[in-house]
C-alpha cells in the first residue's frame, strides 16, 4: 500500500514536471529579433565522417534561410570535431551554407565546441573579436531552443530563436531526451 502510494506519488509529480518542462520548451520556440543585422548562431550536432546528421543538416537549413532573408546577417556555425566525425560540425555546416550561396564573408566557423554552453561561449568571443552585433538569433531544433536559451542567458547573450524543421520519427525520443536534459541542468547549474 506504502509502495503504491509512493509510486503514483513520483508518476504524478514525473508528469507535472514533464508537463511544466514542455510548456516552457513550447514557450522558447517562440520569439523574434529586434535588429535585421542579429547574428546567426547555429549550434552543432553530430556528422558521421563528412556527412551531417539530419539535425545538422535541418538546423543548418534554417539558417540558410535566415540569412537568405536578412542580408545584414553574419553566421557563427558552431561545433567541433567528435569520434567518427572527420570534419568538425562547423565544417559541415559551412559547406552548406556555401553551397546555399551564402557568402563565405557572412560566416565564421567556430570549430573547438563540444556542448551547447561551449558553443555559445566561443560563439560570443567570436562576436566580439568581429564587433558583430551581441543579439544572437540562436539556431538549434525547436525541442532544444529552452535549454539553449538557458545556457545564453548564464552567458549574458540576448537570443531569439529559429527553429530547425522537425523530424517526426524522431521527435518522441528526441523529445524524451531532452526534458531529461534540461532536468539535469536545472539541478546541476
Amino acid at each position: 500500500m506504502i509502495a503504491g502510494v509512493v509510486f503514483g506519488s513520483i508518476g504524478a509529480l514525473s508528469v507535472l514536471w514533464g508537463g511544466v518542462v514542455t510548456g516552457r520548451m513550447l514557450s522558447s520556440m517562440k520569439g523574434a529579433p529586434s535588429s535585421e543585422d542579429a547574428t546567426v548562431v547555429v549550434l552543432g550536432c553530430k556528422v558521421r565522417g563528412e556527412t551531417p546528421s539530419r539535425h545538422l543538416y535541418r538546423r543548418t537549413k534554417a539558417a540558410s534561410q535566415y540569412q537568405q532573408t536578412h542580408p545584414k546577417a553574419k553566421c557563427v556555425v558552431s561545433g567541433g570535431k567528435g569520434s567518427g566525425e572527420r570534419i568538425s560540425e562547423a565544417e559541415a555546416m559551412y559547406r552548406i551554407l556555401i553551397r546555399d550561396g551564402i557568402a563565405s564573408s557572412r560566416i565564421v566557423k567556430e570549430e573547438s565546441s563540444v556542448n551547447t554552453e561551449e558553443n555559445l561561449r566561443l560563439s560570443q568571443e567570436i562576436i566580439k573579436e568581429k564587433n558583430w552585433n551581441s543579439e544572437i538569433i540562436l539556431v538549434t531544433d525547436g525541442y532544444h531552443q529552452f535549454r539553449a536559451s538557458l545556457a545564453a542567458q548564464r552567458l549574458g547573450i540576448k537570443s531569439s530563436p529559429v527553429n530547425a524543421q522537425p523530424t517526426w520519427h524522431t521527435f518522441p525520443i528526441d523529445y524524451m531526451r531532452e526534458v531529461l536534459a534540461v532536468t539535469r541542468d536545472l539541478l546541476l547549474k
